[in-house]
């Protein structure tokens, strides 16, 4: 079965950003993470650099997303390599094995939609 993709739509998100790339780092069959940004200047790309690189994570950044939060999480889905997509925001994050049950249930019953 394929990996998962996390798609996350961020704009001057640096208070928050820190959990969501360390929980998303933490999870299991995450074959990439994706924060799509649209234009922060609050310093969130650069936290997001430096958090993914000590978590070692697998984080793409795409910067200068087209306006608005569902262009964002578009141009996310664009730009994803995985059949298996979760949408994240930003100042959310993923507690405990959440990615690992909704692959369990992808494999049980063939396509799940649900909130990771």
């Amino acid at each position: 079965m394929p990996d998962i993709s996390i798609i996350s739509p961020s704009l001057n998100s640096a208070a928050v950003i820190t959990d969501c790339i360390r929980s998303v780092a933490e999870q299991t069959h995450v074959a990439e993470h994706l924060v799509i940004d649209g234009h922060s200047t609050d310093g969130t790309i650069a936290i997001a650099r430096d958090v993914a690189r000590n978590a070692g994570a697998e984080l793409q950044i795409i910067h200068g997303a087209p306006a608005g939060i569902y262009a964002a999480v578009n141009a996310g889905i664009v730009a994803s390599r995985n059949e298996i997509i979760g949408i994240l925001h930003a100042d959310d994050f993923i507690t405990g094995s959440s990615n690992a049950r909704v692959y369990r249930r992808i494999d049980a019953r063939g396509s799940v939609m649900n909130d990771l």
